[in-house]
């Protein structure tokens, strides 16, 4: 069997158990090796002790979302150039406009396809991240 994310160590930070469960075998038979989260909060902790090559982070999450989660991690110096894909099952414009306006590296709607997955995970791990913030349409306009 092929394994195209061996040696990946993905972050997933999803508060829906049966939905973390299932892209935890996903990813697993994949290759990767995954440490989960079941909100912000928890994803925040474990970044203290092991950074990930990637994370993929679900947006509606009780205690901390994915939007607060990826700004602290954006202001974050040590954790600011780490990849963090949203994963969601919400693929209306303007969310794929939220997410990109909060710094995700990019934005996959649930069910997402294995292999915009691996290309995904592979594509946001090879391409080098500025530690600058992107601009917001808030930040513009101050």
């Amino acid at each position: 069997m092929e394994r195209p994310l061996a040696g990946i160590v993905v972050l997933v930070v999803e508060d829906h158990e049966g939905s973390r469960e299932a892209t935890t075998l996903l990813l697993q038979s994949l290759g990767a090796r995954v440490l989960t989260a079941a909100n912000g909060t928890a994803a925040l902790q474990s970044l203290g002790t092991e950074i990930p090559h990637v994370v993929l982070c679900d947006l509606r999450m009780p205690e901390m979302d994915g939007f607060a989660f990826v700004q602290r991690v954006r202001l974050n110096p040590r954790l600011a150039r780490l990849p963090v894909i949203a994963l969601t099952a919400r693929g209306d414009t303007r969310t794929f406009l939220r997410t990109w306006s909060a710094s995700f590296d990019t934005h996959l709607t649930k069910p997402v396809a294995v292999d915009t997955l691996v290309d995904t995970v592979h594509r946001v791990i090879a391409r080098p991240r500025s530690a600058e913030p992107k601009p917001t349409p808030e930040s513009e306009s101050a």
